[in-house]
């Protein structure tokens, strides 16, 4: 069957509430409390999460709103789950957009806002690939569920707790990264480094572990650094360039730019490990460079900068799936000893790998070839989606090859085409695996 003529008559919906998800500032914000209401990820994260399951009420499906962090639409019936994993939180919308971020517009065949792409367009898109089962009367033979999390970019807290509470799915897609199929993720941990002792630096810098510092303001008691670089206002200011972690390259890095331009007025140490250590994105200067035939490089993103009665930086570290991690860990934690820092190890997410080969993923790769006539290779990610927390799921989409990535970037955008087509192949991709799959 052939759902594109069918998904399409869906566009302007698809587009109306698109914009309207997107509307709503999905930025967490641990435990807000309004009007004596305390959200766990914030009244926008909240109100996300009611938007999409309303919207799946409207269409006749099941809902499921658990404890405001996660829910699910649901469809079909069997014993079997298959889900298709979104979320509705979204990173900061820092930079110099061209339009307002939350008042989202449409221009050039182009939908921008923060979360277009990532990952509020996607998730509207599969509530109506959905809607087109439904409308179309197809039986499903498994139960799909659409599940919508609230803190994705903060550590999925919210899925976890789902996942505790209701059935583990058999099957997950999650529409949260790149075409054809993403069979495997890299390893994701955060690693933060801390001085104790005085410095004649203050500084702030960046915006989250899992994007490159966008900008840093800082302070510094040194006249010849003073003289060289006068500045009336006493607050000197770094501007950058931001890009997601998982490749910090695009980027131009704030903090990076402040350590190198002070390292000569400054005695604080870890000023001096930055210099030494961690000016390469690959740890080439540590001596701690991973490659991997699938997975690519190990890569290392400074995302967070303090410098006031401590020193803190907080790093993003994605690597491949042959890395020896409590080794590597070992070796970076008696390289910061060297300097007299503390090293501290945060969330740990260990790298996710699916059988190429498997009957799953040959569907899959169907359902797209079938509305693309693309034959590009399947690929893994130094990015991490929802499909990690299961053993049998995998990114599917919405990037075509050859689109450019806007997923934290400023003026984010999704093209419509795109998102058409993409909602189409997960249309197919539902059907297929639910009908086809044993």
């Amino acid at each position: 069957m052939d759902f594109m003529k069918e998904y399409l008559k869906y566009q302007d919906e698809i587009i109306k509430h698109t914009k309207n998800l997107v509307a709503i500032n999905s930025t967490c914000v641990e435990n807000e409390v309004v009007d004596g209401v305390c959200y766990r990820f914030g009244m926008g994260n909240f109100k996300a999460l009611e938007y999409v399951l309303k919207l799946g009420e409207e269409f006749g499906f099941q809902t499921k709103n658990v404890e405001g962090v996660c829910g699910h639409i649901e469809y079909g019936e069997g014993d079997e789950i298959f889900a298709v994993l979104c979320h509705v939180d979204v990173v900061p919308a820092i930079g110099n957009w061209t339009d307002d971020p939350y008042h989202p517009v449409v221009r050039d065949g182009k939908i921008f806002g923060r979360g277009t792409s990532d990952d509020k367009g996607p998730a509207i898109a599969a509530i109506f690939a959905l809607k087109t089962l439904k409308d179309l009367g197809i039986k499903l033979n498994k139960r799909v569920r659409l599940i919508f999390g609230t803190d994705e970019e903060t550590g999925s807290r919210g899925l976890r707790r789902y996942l505790e509470v209701e059935e583990r799915p058999d099957y997950g897609i999650s529409p949260d990264a790149d075409f054809p199929i993403i069979y495997g993720e890299k390893g994701i941990c955060g690693i933060d480094l801390v001085y104790n002792g005085k410095s004649n630096l203050k500084a702030k810098g960046g915006a989250r572990y899992n994007i490159v510092a966008p900008s840093l303001d800082f302070e510094i008691d040194n006249e010849k650094f003073k003289k060289k670089y006068p500045n009336e206002e006493g607050v000197y200011h770094i501007k950058g360039i931001s890009a997601h972690a998982m490749e910090p390259d695009n980027g131009k890095n704030a903090i990076k730019e402040f350590a190198i331009l002070v390292k000569d007025y400054t005695d604080n140490p870890l000023i001096r490990f930055i210099n030494d250590n961690l000016l390469n994105t690959r740890l080439k200067d540590m001596g701690l460079a991973c490659t991997d035939t699938e997975m690519g490089d190990l890569t290392m993103n400074m995302g967070l900068l303090e410098i006031n009665e401590k020193s803190f930086l907080g790093m993003n570290i994605r690597y491949p799936h042959n890395l020896n991690f409590e080794e590597f860990f070992l070796k970076f934690k008696n390289k910061a000893k060297e300097y007299g820092l503390d090293c501290i190890l945060g969330n740990n997410s260990k790298p996710h790998y699916v059988d190429p080969n498997s009957n799953f993923i040959k569907i899959l790769h169907q359902s797209y070839i079938k509305y693309t006539n693309d034959y590009s290779p399947l690929k893994t990610i130094g990015g991490g989606t929802y499909a990690r927390e299961f053993e049998k799921g995998v990114a599917f989409g919405v990037l075509f090859p050859g689109e450019v990535e806007m997923a934290h970037e400023t003026d984010e955008f999704i093209k419509i085409d795109s998102l058409m087509k993409a909602g189409a192949i997960i249309t197919d991709a539902i059907y297929s695996v639910c009908n086809l799959l044993k």
